[in-house]
């Protein structure tokens, strides 16, 4: 099961039973009725209800906006905790991906697990006046 929704699975002229919603989006029969809970609109004229797919879209579409947590410039996102943090000690390393593209490591001060953010080769200099940045050359270093 993947963990993020991809809202555009939904066809918006269509309409979807509750089972057929789990089924669509990877999710239980008890996760959509709390969505509706939370707020999906149901059609409920009739047996079994109808949701609208705009509506489900729209319910998807929101709900992944509002998880989302923007960073300050001295945070990195731990996966392990799941929300921004500083990096313990302000160190930090930055992987380059591509020519265009790195990512920036610390360690979490919480979980000791790993950090990150993307960060692109001409926003280092900012960086380094934030972090105790390293720069690796090599992708497996």
């Amino acid at each position: 099961m993947t963990r993020r929704i991809n809202p555009r699975k939904v066809k918006i002229h269509q309409n979807y039973t509750v089972e057929e919603v789990a089924q669509l989006v990877g999710r239980s029969i008890p996760t959509v009725r709390s969505w509706i809970k939370k707020g999906l609109r149901v059609m409920r004229g009739q047996i079994p209800h109808l949701i609208l797919g705009a509506d489900l879209r729209e319910y998807l579409d929101k709900s992944q906006k509002s998880n989302k947590k923007p960073l300050t410039p001295n945070q990195l996102y731990c996966l392990k905790c799941r929300k921004p943090q500083a990096p313990y000690g302000a160190l930090v390393d930055y992987v380059p991906i591509s020519d265009v593209r790195g990512r920036l490591e610390g360690l979490c001060p919480t979980c000791e697990g790993i950090c990150n953010r993307f960060a692109s080769p001409r926003q280092l200099p900012r960086f380094a006046e934030i972090f105790d940045l390293t720069i690796r050359t090599n992708k497996n270093a």
